[in-house]
């Protein structure tokens, strides 16, 4: 429990118990093994970006007020169907919903995930919250990375506070239907800019809305 040392006899039971059922613990750790060999693996590790999978049914993709609620178009549907009425004869949303289920391959039909643009902006978010500034960032945005760095004239700030900004207007411009799966990571972008953008965290959201021409309000980044 950390209140004294370890005694052997408990660390004997922690390694019988953790070898046994392959949970790691304080004394035990996972490695590579080359089966063909036999040998662990020596050489150093190597990093791999893995873009996170978007598994949504098709009903989560259909207005920001619905996505989180997955069981409730269905349920909706249900019960409109024992009335006797139809899906087409319920609401806009439903009717989308149902078109959606007949299709076999969401990213190819989905203004956003057609090009796996939200994907790539959540894969070169950083730990802290952030973006930094990159050619990743720019081709999500549409633009030329050095005409966004250009239109960066605001003294007392960084570019990584700008890139964020300007990555947090993207999500809300381009990602609504699909809020569900970033909410969680802009709220951690959002505190990241009030630690850091400080007294000019206003004038970066607003230049920021004027430079993208996006209809996002700027409330959006309040706590």
């Amino acid at each position: 429990m950390g209140f004294r040392e370890t005694s052997a006899s408990d660390k004997k039971d922690v390694l019988e118990v953790s070898i046994e059922s392959g949970v790691i613990s304080s004394y035990t750790a996972f490695i590579a093994i080359n089966k063909d060999l036999n040998k662990p693996v020596q050489r150093p590790l190597a990093r791999r970006d893995v873009p996170r999978p978007f598994l949504l049914s098709a009903t989560a993709v259909m207005s920001s007020k619905h996505a989180c609620r997955l069981d409730r178009p269905y349920a909706l549907g249900h019960r409109q169907k024992k009335k006797g009425l139809s899906l087409r004869e319920t609401s806009p949303e439903l009717e989308r919903a149902h078109s959606c289920n007949k299709r076999t391959n969401l990213e190819t039909h989905h203004p956003v995930l057609g090009e796996n643009y939200l994907v790539q902006l959540i894969s070169l978010q950083k730990a802290d919250g952030s973006w930094d500034l990159s050619e990743g960032l720019a081709l999500v945005l549409g633009m030329k990375l050095q005409d966004i760095q250009d239109a960066f004239t605001i003294k007392n700030a960084n570019l990584t506070s700008w890139a964020t900004v300007l990555a947090v207007l993207w999500l809300h411009a381009n990602g609504q239907d699909l809020k569900c799966e970033w909410e969680l990571l802009e709220r951690k972008a959002v505190v990241w800019i009030h630690k850091h953008a400080g007294s000019v965290r206003h004038l970066l959201v607003t230049n920021a809305i004027a430079f993208l021409k996006s209809p996002v309000d700027p409330a959006v980044f309040a706590l």
